[in-house]
Order: C-alpha cells, then sequence, then structure tokens
C-alpha cells in the first residue's frame, strides 16, 4: 500500500529542528514536505488585537492565546487545509520537535496496520499514550488504539483523515484555543480521535530543545484581581469541558460501559 503523505511543520529560523525532525523521519523511512510555519515573532501587535478581539465572543478558552499559541494552530491549520486542498485520504502531520519512541523499523508497519483497520477515525495520535485508558481497540501485530480521557495536551505526531481535516478546519476557524486542545474537544463535529499504543514518537523535552511557544503562564503574574478573573475563567472552563466529555463519552459508549471502563482503568 502507499505510505500516507507527511507534512513537516518548521519555522524558517529553526534549522537546526529540521535537521533533527529530517534525521528522525529518516530513520523511520518516511519521506515528507516541509511547511513553513507561520511566525509569531512577525505578527504585528496591531493583528494580534484584532485576533483577540474575534476570539473573545467564543468563551471556549479561558484566557487570550500568545502570539506563538496563535501561529502554532494557524500552521497546522496549512497542513489541514492541504488534506483537504489535495484530497487525500489521509496525511501524517508533524511537529519538527518530535523524536522516536518505536524501533525505527516498526513506525511503517504501525501506520500501514491503522489504515488497513475497519476503525472509523479522524484523528490518531501517535505520541503521548500513556494517561489514563479506555474503550481499547485492539489491531493486527500487538498495538491498539485507545481512547484517552483526558486526550494527551499533544499534537507531536498525528495522522488526519480527510473527514479529520475538515472536522479540525470547523472547530479552530475563531483561532481561540491551543491547537492540542481542540483535539480535546470530541463532541464537537462527533471527532473521532484515538491514541495508538505503543507511542511510535514522542515531544523532545525542554531540555532536549527550548521551547519556542514560550511564556504560556503569564496569567500567574497578573495582579491580584485580574488574576482573580483568569482563574474563575479557567475553573469554569475545566467545568465545561469536563461535562461535555463526560456527556459525550456516555452518548457514544453508553453510561454503564463509560462508568466500567474507568474504574478498569484506575
Amino acid at each position: 500500500m502507499a505510505l500516507p503523505n507527511a507534512l513537516l511543520i518548521n519555522l524558517d529560523r529553526s534549522p537546526e529542528r529540521l535537521t533533527f525532525a529530517t534525521e528522525v523521519l529518516s530513520q523511520s523511512g518516511i519521506s515528507f514536505k516541509r511547511v513553513s510555519a507561520v511566525d509569531g515573532s512577525q505578527m504585528s501587535d496591531e493583528e494580534y488585537q484584532t485576533l483577540i478581539e474575534q476570539a473573545r465572543s467564543s468563551k471556549k478558552w479561558f484566557r487570550h492565546l500568545t502570539k506563538n499559541e496563535i501561529c502554532c494552530l494557524k500552521s497546522h491549520r496549512l497542513c489541514w487545509q492541504t488534506i483537504v486542498d489535495e484530497n487525500l485520504p489521509y496525511a501524517l502531520v508533524f511537529e519538527d520537535d518530535l523524536a522516536l519512541e518505536a524501533t525505527p523499523d516498526l513506525v511503517i508497519p504501525a501506520i500501514e496496520t491503522v489504515i488497513q483497520s475497519d476503525v472509523e477515525w479522524d484523528v490518531i495520535k501517535l505520541s503521548r499514550c500513556h494517561q489514563k485508558r479506555i474503550y481499547s481497540i485492539s489491531l493486527d501485530q500487538g498495538y491498539s488504539l485507545h481512547h484517552c480521557v483526558p486526550q494527551p495536551i499533544d499534537a507531536t505526531a498525528s495522522l488526519i483523515s480527510l473527514s479529520g481535516a475538515k472536522k479540525l478546519l470547523a472547530m479552530s476557524e475563531q483561532l481561540d484555543t491551543p491547537t492540542d486542545f481542540i483535539m480535546k474537544r470530541i463532541w464537537e463535529n462527533d471527532l473521532k480521535i484515538y491514541s495508538l499504543h505503543p507511542n511510535l514518537f514522542r515531544q523532545r523535552t525542554h531540555e532536549e530543545v527550548p521551547s519556542i511557544i514560550g511564556d504560556r503562564d503569564n496569567y500567574k503574574r497578573l495582579p491580584r484581581k485580574d488574576k482573580i478573573k483568569v482563574y474563575a475563567a479557567k475553573y469554569r472552563y475545566h467545568i465545561w469541558f469536563s461535562f461535555n466529555q463526560t456527556m459525550e463519552l456516555c452518548l457514544r459508549y453508553g453510561i454503564s460501559n463509560y462508568l466500567k471502563s474507568m474504574r478498569k482503568s484506575r
């Protein structure tokens, strides 16, 4: 079978990341197309303020995104749009801070196993499947798909279908939520997302490579009154998210199966 197209997100000013990621994917037998990432350092303050005002009304995230978070999302949207524009049945999408977790010669067979399965999916995460795993689906070659609760906060390596790309584009139009958290909103557009186990890739640590996203916790240093407002919005978000996620899982799998799976996964 033909291997899926692969897209690697990389900033023009990060050639060392490109070199490392190229070596990782080359070892795995994956050729890729480089996608020039949208650079937050090039975003003007005027454009940033406009985007913040546009996103303010959605209330799907508890704080304003940073410039780099917005541009990270824009970069992923470029990949999702490529899948749609080229009518690709599926494609691999990588960030440039990935590293191998599996043996290199097992990567392609694992991806082929997913593609050849009869499971209906929109997104398959290929990294960080190490949280609470429920609703397992066994595949050939000892692999399995899991619905994680919560979904991993990670967009390092994913296999995305055409239907998944369309859904993610629709869910991210307002640029109001970080990329990896958009992927967690399974109740929107009936997003079918699973994590592959064992992991094929991992995200490199900040000790291995400095983060480009930068400081996302600046709200913690706000004046006390403003900080209280942000934390209140954060708690409202978590309540809203947990409620919607639980309801969606119960609708998909049934209340009794949901509770049984949660008990087993503890």
